[in-house]
């Protein structure tokens, strides 16, 4: 199985009419063919620590344009983490994601998912996700996450200050003796930044010049005067 994921395209751009996406494939304590980054667009996600699971587990990082300012980074393991398997039934993965300076945008908010826990017969709730933002001063509250259970705080959270650059923490264990783990998305959404437009600029002009000629009359006046 580890030998399949990594003979797979290493960094995979996949267009279609509404997104795209970069794809990269890691094994966990062993190798992986995720580089220092991945790009898509105008995102940069930096790779800080890969996810970390039972050594040899084995899986799938995604950066994907979701369309309409909606980016996801979405980890697949593959096969699913599984209690049954061994001791290990917790992780961590960093990373750093960034608009490109040239872009007019800023992240706007986020949400966080755990799409499946694994089939596991007698699972109920297979895995719990704790998302923070690990800046000196956190640009949102810390998101967790169950498989079936919306988001604490539900939906997408706000992310304050208009930041081009997030670092972002995922913290994964699993929840029962039976619990597992498939997959969990990190989904953000970004907005344009404001940017002034010619009709005020050229107004602030004319007051200018306005000022001036006022000025000169008023001292042409006093001119006069003496």
């Amino acid at each position: 199985m580890a030998a399949a994921i990594l003979g797979g395209s290493g960094s995979m751009l996949s267009a279609g009419s509404a997104n795209a996406s970069v794809t990269c494939t890691f094994i966990a304590g062993v190798s992986s063919t995720c580089g220092p980054t991945l790009s898509l667009g105008d995102k940069v996600l930096t790779f800080v620590t890969l996810p970390t699971a039972r050594p040899g587990s084995t899986g799938i990082i995604t950066l994907a344009d979701l369309g309409l300012d909606e980016y996801s980074v979405d980890v697949t393991f593959a096969p699913f983490l599984s209690a049954l398997d061994g001791p290990v039934t917790s992780g961590v993965f960093e990373y750093d994601l960034d608009i490109i300076p040239t872009a007019d945008k800023h992240f706007d908010s986020v949400q966080l998912t755990v799409n499946s826990p694994g089939s596991i017969p007698g699972s109920s709730i297979g895995a719990i996700i704790v998302k923070s933002e690990i800046s000196t001063t956190p640009l949102f509250p810390t998101l967790t996450s169950n498989y079936g259970v919306s988001p604490v705080p539900a939906g997408f959270q706000s992310i304050t200050g208009k930041p081009k650059s997030l670092k972002i923490r995922d913290s994964y264990s699993l929840t029962s003796a039976t619990g597992g783990l498939t997959s969990f998305t990190n989904t953000f959404r970004q907005g344009t930044n404001d940017v002034p437009g010619p009709l005020p600029l050229m107004g602030a002009g004319m007051a200018f010049g306005f000022s001036r000629k006022l000025r000169s009359r008023i001292k042409a006046s006093a001119s006069a005067k003496v």
